[in-house]
């Protein structure tokens, strides 16, 4: 009976287990495999370091000549960071010297730029202060001479200085444009000069006899 019932429960394990079975493919059963072979390599490790600190605290504490070489190394150990320390606190202080110095070189040679720059600019300055005054006299020398010329055309041809006025009227009192003229005529109260109605005569007018007489000469 005992046996019948072991058999029975057996099944019944197995009917459990076999969906689960089912639901893992190869690729999943690779992976649990690789975790639990890293979990027992782990714990592998762990017995055996746990062992050996085990070794070495019992061998530390029965062996004289084990305990002072243990101490020895521990204290060339302290010795020697005492030393790294020293020496990063000396290669701290000479980092911190240069660092200064590299700061006064920068400084020194950034007062040299902006005296240059100070410099440039002033020179600049003065520069174009110099071609101002220049230009300035420059304007007013040619201001000067134009005035100058004008006045003496004024005082050589006064009728040339009027713009509004006909220079020609003004000069010879008549003019071949008559009422045409652009400019202006303006009439004195009294005049020397007799105008007659269609006595001047342009060249253009008679332009064609000449071309005539010209013609006939040739032909003599």
């Amino acid at each position: 009976m005992a046996a019948e019932e072991d058999g029975a429960k057996h099944e019944e394990d197995q009917a459990k287990e076999a969906p689960q079975r089912q639901k893992i493919n190869h690729k999943q059963f690779r992976r649990l495999i690789y975790k639990e072979k890293r979990r027992v390599k782990r714990q592998r490790e762990a017995e055996k370091r746990k062992e050996l600190e085990e070794q070495e605290r019992w061998r530390f504490e029965n062996d004289a000549y084990y305990r002072a070489r243990v101490e020895a190394r521990e204290k060339a150990a302290e010795r020697k960071q005492k030393e790294e320390e020293e020496e990063r606190k000396v290669q701290e202080r000479l980092w911190l010297e240069r660092e200064e110095i590299a700061q006064q070189e920068f400084q020194r040679r950034r007062e040299r730029e902006e005296k240059r720059e100070q410099e440039r600019l002033e020179q600049e300055r003065r520069i174009r202060e110099e071609w101002e005054e220049q230009e300035r006299k420059e304007k007013e020398r040619q201001e000067l001479k134009q005035k100058s010329i004008k006045e003496k055309e004024v005082i050589a041809w006064p009728w040339k200085v009027d713009t509004v006025n006909c220079a020609f009227y003004l000069k010879t009192g008549s003019c071949r444009f008559g009422e045409r003229c652009s400019r202006q005529h303006p009439r004195p109260p009294s005049s020397v000069t007799l105008l007659i109605p269609g006595m001047y005569q342009d060249i253009q007018l008679y332009q064609g006899m000449l071309d005539e007489a010209d013609h006939d000469t040739g032909l003599e």
